[in-house]
């Protein structure tokens, strides 16, 4: 069976996005952004299949990574952080079929594309540059047939997991809600004493100690500020806003994060969870800005959140992991489809002698 080696350049037009996702207005078009979930737009820039890939690092200060491309279909907008990958001949190349190569491939052949010591990216060129296995036509048909009836078991289970989550959040959310009486509401100034972080990611120097920072992966540096229990809150990283880590080692933060460290006696485990359910609300009420939304140090001290007896965050503790421990078991089940998914496809580039690929 015959299988030809292209560029991307020779078989697609590779198109950044114009979209800038802080400034985005809200609307009927999806919004391709470098997170799985979409994003709505009120324009769109494509109306065609694409494939979306990120042109940043997912983790972000020195190490080059990629958690997904996308494929997307129809009128969309994408985000100014990636670029849109679409067939110049769809008899040549089906959309599809390079989404389904790539995104099972992204770490063999478009990561090593990354470049940087500090913003880590990639460059629509050594993208355009990139080698890719191309069978004929009928092959392509074949693959993209097969994947798409897989595909389409999982969205469907995807979607009865995600509509189970929602309902679990929000009985987590009812739960916390219930503690919402007056005379427990204290302002999280009284509850906690609030510091700004001092570093710079720009300014990080890998090293022994943990670097917390607003993305859900923490650095290392050089050098700490804290060794204590804490909270570290994001508040002016707008994608990650209302993200909060425990920590209880030697650390230093973000300057894009708050630390959080007790006044009074409290379980910082529990009010991770606390936080971590109010996220939303939280964000909504204490953010500011309209290009780029942050969130100031007042509005956050003044918010209200509920101040527990010893008893009560003991109960409550025990409630929430369990609740915890079944959104767990729903996550790790999505990941092994996952796994399934990619094991699925690794086989049927294998059937085809797709898999490998001649320098």
């Amino acid at each position: 069976m015959c299988n030809t080696i292209y560029r991307i350049k020779d078989l697609c037009n590779c198109v950044k996005g114009k979209t800038s996702i802080q400034k985005a207005e809200a609307g009927d078009y999806p919004l391709v952004v470098t997170a799985e979930k979409r994003l709505s737009s009120e324009d769109y820039q494509f109306d065609c299949e694409a494939v979306c890939v990120p042109l940043v690092s997912s983790t972000g200060h020195g190490h080059a990574s990629l958690k997904r491309i996308h494929y997307q279909s129809g009128k969309f907008a994408l985000g100014s952080i990636l670029c849109a990958l679409t067939s110049k001949n769809e008899d040549k190349l089906l959309t599809k079929y390079l989404y389904i190569y790539l995104s099972h491939n992204k770490d063999r052949l478009i990561v090593p594309l990354m470049k940087g010591s500090a913003n880590v990216s990639l460059s629509t060129s050594s993208l355009e540059n990139l080698k890719i296995n191309i069978p004929d036509i009928s092959v392509q048909r074949k693959i993209v047939s097969k994947y798409n009836l897989v595909e389409s078991n999982i969205d469907e289970f995807k979607h009865y997991n995600n509509t189970y989550k929602e309902k679990i959040n929000q009985v987590k959310i009812n739960l916390i809600k219930s503690y919402f009486d007056e005379d427990k509401l204290l302002r999280i100034g009284d509850i906690f004493t609030i510091e700004k972080g001092s570093l710079q990611s720009s300014k990080c120097k890998e090293g022994d100690y943990n670097f917390i920072t607003a993305s859900a992966e923490w650095k290392t540096h050089q050098e700490y500020t804290h060794e204590c229990e804490a909270l570290v809150y994001a508040v002016g990283a707008e994608g990650s806003l209302g993200r909060c880590h425990y920590v209880n080692d030697k650390f230093i933060a973000s300057d894009l994060c708050f630390i959080l460290t007790s006044k009074k006696d409290l379980d910082y485990k529990l009010y991770k969870n606390i936080f971590d359910i109010l996220k939303e609300e939280i964000v909504k009420n204490t953010a500011t800005g309209t290009s780029k939304k942050a969130i100031n140090q007042t509005n956050f001290s003044n918010y209200k959140i509920p101040y527990l007896t010893q008893e009560e965050q003991i109960n409550l503790s025990v409630t929430i992991n369990k609740i915890n421990e079944i959104e767990y078991k729903i996550t790790a089940i999505e990941n092994t489809t996952e796994l399934l998914l990619n094991s699925y496809i690794m086989k049927l580039l294998n059937q085809y002698n797709i898999e490998k690929i001649e320098d």
